[in-house]
């Protein structure tokens, strides 16, 4: 990093930060070892809540996080809770701003949702608080063999998931590009049964993908699913929620295809990537 700030001496840095407490801390050594007033600096936070990082409520560690994010020309947020945060830390609006993420819409004449089986997804990491041990639970309770869950990612988790025996449930490990896409493209169900997110990609790929979408009412979910109208929301937890969502769309197919083709409508009418483009082009131009 310091070869490129000699070298490269860039005229904009972004840091790309989750809100989780290692990921603060690193980021904050990070951007002093970066630091320069020549560069314009843009700090995006995704993922994560301030209020889950037990530090900020440590007023040494609010002085020096309020020290660190007032370092930044501009402040991207995710979700209100995020927002409500930094102005909070810094006691000022004035360069936060509130703004979705962003995705391409793949061409719809890519998608096949003609399987007779009912095709679930998970993307992203494995981890406890993904609410992937309950989804496994919820599968493990339908009786039903026209039923398939494909697990893509890596984490904490890769052990237990090689271990399942149940051949509805299929651990597929690290996808990305064409292989990734091929999975998004079949599949007609989206979970997410997260105990803590921010507003995911992996989400809002599904919803571009054309998926029902099924999760938990956290961070900014909320702006992508809409209850009964392109998915479901779920309590964190809940096994038997859960299941009774899963065989809903299991019992009515063409309810299911519609609730993606809505999924995929509210992608394209709020956050296609054209906006997120807008945006950075208006602080590359000031």
């Amino acid at each position: 990093m310091l070869k490129q700030k000699i070298l490269a001496r860039p005229d904009i840095l972004i840091y790309n930060l989750s809100v989780y407490r290692n990921q603060i801390l690193r980021n904050m050594i990070i951007r002093t070892v970066m630091n320069s007033s020549s560069s314009y600096n843009i700090l995006h936070l995704h993922g994560g809540r301030f209020f889950d990082i037990q530090l900020t409520k440590k007023w040494y560690f609010r002085f020096l996080l309020k020290y660190h994010l007032r370092r930044f020309n501009k402040i991207f947020c995710l979700t209100n809770e995020q927002y409500g945060a930094v102005v909070d830390i810094l006691k000022s609006a004035k360069n936060v701003k509130k703004i979705n993420n962003y995705v391409e819409l793949p061409n719809e004449r890519l998608l096949d949702k003609k399987d007779d089986v009912l095709n679930l997804l998970y993307i992203g990491r494995l981890h406890p608080l993904k609410g992937l041990r309950e989804a496994i639970n919820a599968i493990y309770q339908i009786k039903s063999e026209r039923i398939r869950f494909w697990i893509i990612g890596s984490g904490e988790l890769e052990t237990e998931l090689v271990q399942i025996k149940d051949e509805r449930i299929v651990f597929l490990g690290k996808k990305i590009g064409a292989d990734k896409e091929t999975y998004l493209s079949k599949a007609h169900v989206f979970l997410l049964p997260s105990w803590s997110e921010g507003l995911p990609y992996a989400l809002l790929e599904a919803a571009a993908y054309g998926l029902a979408l099924v999760g938990t009412q956290v961070g900014a979910v909320d702006q992508v699913i809409y209850h009964g109208k392109n998915g479901f929301f779920i309590k964190p937890g809940d096994v038997t929620n859960l299941k009774e969502m899963i065989e809903i769309l299991l019992a009515d197919r063409e309810e299911t295809l519609k609730m993606g083709r809505e999924s995929r409508k509210i992608c394209e009418e709020r956050f296609s990537i054209q906006g997120l483009k807008q945006i950075y082009d208006k602080i590359l131009e000031d």
